[in-house]
């Protein structure tokens, strides 16, 4: 198994790939914090709940394209399109994310936080993916 992850590390596509993966997680986290401070912010100054969530969440979503464009992908043509794009994929994100929530919370009784927690790494996996094949792929930036 040792030499199995070795002899994938000394590929230099895995490799290429692999930080791709790990940058792409970074730059994400930025929007991440950027959600977290701007709805903590607007819940602060007196706004409602459900306001405070959508304007965080889109704010989050545009820097981590902002920088996911330019950093993890490097492509800065089509900007529309792909950002169109980016934001059809972190709504698919947030379905993922509200299923995988239902499933471990109403099915097998966890709690709503742990299950947030680890309906993270399935969007993770299905954001990444999305983005990495279709909003970022080179040829076009549509379906």
């Amino acid at each position: 198994m040792i030499q199995s992850v070795l002899s994938r590390l000394s590929n230099p596509v895995f490799r290429a790939e692999l930080k791709k993966l790990i940058t792409y997680g970074l730059c994400g986290s930025m929007g991440v914090l950027t959600d977290l401070a701007l709805y903590t912010t607007l819940i602060k100054s007196g706004l409602d709940y459900p306001y405070a969530v959508i304007i965080g969440s889109a704010a989050g979503t545009l820097v981590s394209f902002l920088i996911n464009r330019r950093v993890t992908f490097r492509m800065t043509d089509k900007t529309k399109q792909r950002m169109a794009m980016f934001f059809t994929v972190a709504g698919i994100g947030s379905v993922v994310s509200m299923a995988v929530i239902w499933v471990l919370v109403d099915k097998m009784l966890l709690s709503p936080i742990t299950a947030k927690v680890i309906s993270l790494f399935f969007v993770f996996a299905t954001q990444y993916t999305l983005n990495r094949l279709v909003t970022f792929r080179k040829e076009t930036a549509s379906l």
